[in-house]
This record gives C-alpha cells, sequence and structure tokens, in this order.
C-alpha cells in the first residue's frame, strides 16, 4: 500500500520513476550499423542484413575498409540512410562459390550477375569505368579487388554530416 501511494504521489508530482526497460512513450532509436572493417561473406547473408535494418529504419555509416559482399549495402540501404566517412573504402569483385568438400574457390558468373543487379546504376558505372562488367557473363569473372574510395567514393555515397559520424 505504501508503494502504491508514493507511485501516485511522484505521478502526481510529475517525476520519472518507471525503469528503463519500461517506457512506452520513449523515442527508439533505429539502429546504426558502423563498418570499420567488414571482410565480406555469403551473399544471402548480407542480403538478409541489410535487407532487415533498412525495414527496421536503421542506418548505416561506413568508416572503414568494406570488401565484397559488404558492399551491397550501396543497393540495399536507402541513401539518405547511408554515408561514408573520409576513412571509408569499398572494394568489389566477382562473386565465387566454395566447395563444400574440397574448399576450392570457384567463380560464380551466376552469382556475379545476381550482386551486379543489387547494386545501383551509380555504382555499376563506377566499376565500368575501372574495366568490370558484371552483367556479361561470358566476361564477368574479375577476381581482383578494385578500390573505391575518396572523392569517387563520395560520388556514389553521400559524406557523413558532422552528427552522424
Amino acid at each position: 500500500m505504501i508503494a502504491l501511494v508514493c507511485v501516485a504521489a511522484c505521478v502526481a508530482a510529475g517525476w520519472a520513476f518507471a525503469p528503463t526497460a519500461w517506457q512506452p512513450f520513449r523515442e527508439v532509436r533505429p539502429d546504426v550499423l558502423r563498418i570499420t572493417f567488414d571482410g565480406g561473406g555469403r551473399v544471402t547473408d548480407y542480403i538478409e542484413r541489410y535487407s532487415a535494418l533498412r525495414v527496421s529504419g536503421g542506418r548505416v555509416v561506413i568508416d572503414g575498409l568494406c570488401i565484397s559482399a559488404c558492399t551491397l549495402v550501396t543497393g540495399l540501404m536507402p541513401d539518405d540512410r547511408m554515408c561514408v566517412t573520409p576513412f571509408a573504402q569499398l572494394a568489389f569483385h566477382s562473386a565465387a562459390q566454395i566447395n563444400p568438400m574440397t574448399g576450392e574457390r570457384a567463380h560464380s558468373s551466376e552469382g556475379t550477375r545476381l550482386v551486379w543487379d543489387l547494386y545501383p546504376a551509380k555504382v555499376r558505372a563506377a566499376l565500368l569505368a575501372k574495366a568490370w562488367n558484371g552483367e556479361d557473363k561470358a566476361i564477368n569473372e574479375h577476381p581482383d579487388l578494385i578500390y573505391i574510395a575518396d572523392d569517387a567514393l563520395r560520388s556514389l555515397v553521400r559524406p557523413c554530416a558532422a552528427g552522424e559520424m
């Protein structure tokens, strides 16, 4: 009974007494994914990760090296919820598949075309300018990394504002 009186008095006085976990009217800040180094991985994992972040209203700050499947962020996140810092770099290459029995890596033309189609037109144009055409099934293999950074990157992804870094 004493606790109930205290709660009622606190509410009447306008004091906040609710524990942090119970705040039905608090503003929830969407997740911010900060990429400082990401070496890539399975394309499907990145499609799932970035899709979930996009749906949740999250944002991405690229603040370092983003390689391989990590670069799918450029096509899977809205431009207004993604930015780059001066330290950001993207590194692209053609897709590969790994033989689970032998561990051997082999070029995947279909995987490369899937990834290529997920990139926005401006990223595809930048990669074409660096002599890689991921759309052409006959010649889309490019196992070497293609780096995009500095002004070239800032022309593809907006720079982060001071409050976003």
